[in-house]
């Protein structure tokens, strides 16, 4: 009896002996947790502090450039065909709207030359395409911009020839209304540019692409009217024939400045 009476003492002893050391295991975890967040909180505080004394960094220290070289070849290239389409257009409304039969010929060389460097000027973007490692957009997107600004002067050289070779110098005046609005498709088209190879601004070409969509709604529109008054009006079937022959020709004109911005927009939402 005596030795249970020891052992169960013992176990009594060695009881109490572990909780005491539970309780100041737990005691510790809790000051090192306690610490630990004093700790947290103090350099936190002292961070921001420090964050808010320095003073900021020079603008053109935080600004990084492209760690890609640009090569402006192709910006001075695409610049230079977005202006040939805006002075083909500008010469196609002198060419219909002048009196003068010198002025017309005159704007018709104006025509006939642009349409000259525009296609050496497509020509080139697609040689450099072929010479450069690095490009600032797509090859692809680069080819389909420059092909698209090309088709522009091209189309209206075409229109040029045909009103001089179906002799309708004194109808001219029945294309106003669409070349027009090719005039202001191509002043569009020139801001668009500028603001895709300068400084780009995102939203400044997007608002220009939404310009330049509805204008060739309107192109649509315009050339409707004018289809319902031509059939109206025509009684003779070879000026009917012509005069829609121009019609569509002027509206594919249109139909050019807006796949160019289809390309734009599409650059910019690859590279937003």
């Amino acid at each position: 009896m005596e030795f249970l009476h020891r052992i169960s003492g013992f176990w009594r002893a060695a009881a109490a002996w572990g909780r005491i050391a539970l309780k100041s295991i737990y005691s510790i975890f809790r000051l090192m947790v306690t610490l630990y967040m004093v700790n947290y909180n103090v350099f936190a505080l002292a961070k921001k502090t420090l964050l808010c004394a320095r003073p900021p960094r020079p603008e053109s220290v935080m600004k990084f450039p492209s760690l890609l070289p640009r090569n402006n070849r192709f910006d001075v290239l695409l610049k230079q065909l977005s202006d040939k389409a805006h002075e083909s257009a500008l010469q196609l409304k002198i060419y219909v709207q002048n009196k003068d039969p010198a002025e017309s010929a005159r704007a018709g060389e104006a025509i006939k030359r642009c349409r000259t460097e525009a296609k050496i000027l497509s020509m080139d973007v697609t040689r450099e395409l072929s010479g450069s490692f690095i490009t600032p957009f797509d090859r692809e997107d680069i080819q389909d911009f420059a092909s698209h600004l090309y088709k522009i002067p091209k189309l209206i050289e075409k229109i040029r020839e045909r009103l001089e070779m179906h002799g309708m110098a004194d109808q001219k005046g029945d294309f106003i209304e669409q070349i027009d609005l090719i005039v202001e498709e191509a002043e569009t088209l020139r801001d668009m540019v500028e603001a895709l190879l300068g400084k780009r601004n995102d939203k400044l070409i997007k608002d220009k692409v939404a310009i330049l969509h509805n204008l060739e709604q309107r192109g649509d529109d315009i050339l409707g009217s004018l289809l319902v008054r031509l059939f109206r009006e025509k009684k003779d079937a070879r000026d009917l024939i012509l005069h829609k022959d121009i019609y569509d020709m002027l509206k594919k004109v249109v139909d050019r400045f807006r796949d160019v911005a289809s390309v734009t927009l599409q650059i910019v939402l690859k590279y937003s």
